[in-house]
């Protein structure tokens, strides 16, 4: 039987799983891709700047966030639901700061992306997105830069590139309004 004292401990314990529950399921969400589309994947950003290894590396960090998220599978062109795909529309390394000498030393490298999601077996759309940005700042001058921050334009890029990757496989897995804020699916 049932005293006070147990039913008290019993709501205590439901209400730690429950809140436990809550916290787990955030890391484990669903995708609210189209329930057909299993299999995405990335075709390499066109290039207009001559940036062969930035480009690159933005498609093996999208392949690679895509794999290890792992609630879609990353495939061939001629196997896939859905395919990301992306120009690269602006390249820019803007010098901020100059030294005695009028040599830079201290950059701002910017980046725009136009990029879709294109959903093969409907042929449509899914979202879209022209000018998705990343803005790196670095200094060329590493006695008066943190530990912590970029100092050649290599780094630059592979901080922009991870901002990308982020946005990009947020906005495709969990919708685009997921990262914007916005609270509405553009997915029907």
């Amino acid at each position: 039987m049932l005293n006070r004292k147990n039913i008290i401990s019993l709501m205590i314990i439901l209400v730690f799983f429950f809140v436990g529950c809550t916290d787990y399921n955030q890391y484990f969400q669903s995708s609210i891709l189209p329930q057909h589309i299993k299999k995405i994947a990335i075709v390499k950003f066109q290039d207009t700047f001559n940036k062969p290894a930035f480009q690159d590396k933005l498609y093996f960090t999208l392949k690679d966030r895509l794999t290890i998220d792992r609630r879609v599978d990353v495939v061939n062109l001629e196997m896939a639901d859905a395919v990301i795909l992306g120009r690269i529309s602006r390249y820019l390394l803007q010098p901020l700061q100059f030294d005695g000498n009028k040599n830079p030393i201290k950059f701002m490298l910017w980046v725009w992306v136009d990029i879709s999601l294109y959903d093969v077996s409907t042929k449509n759309i899914l979202w879209t997105e022209e000018k998705l940005e990343a803005k790196v700042e670095f200094n060329r001058n590493s006695s008066d830069s943190s530990i912590f921050e970029p100092t050649t334009e290599t780094e630059a890029q592979d901080i922009a590139i991870d901002k990308l990757a982020n946005i990009i496989i947020k906005r495709t897995i969990d919708g685009w309004f997921a990262a914007s804020g916005v609270k509405e699916t553009v997915y029907s």
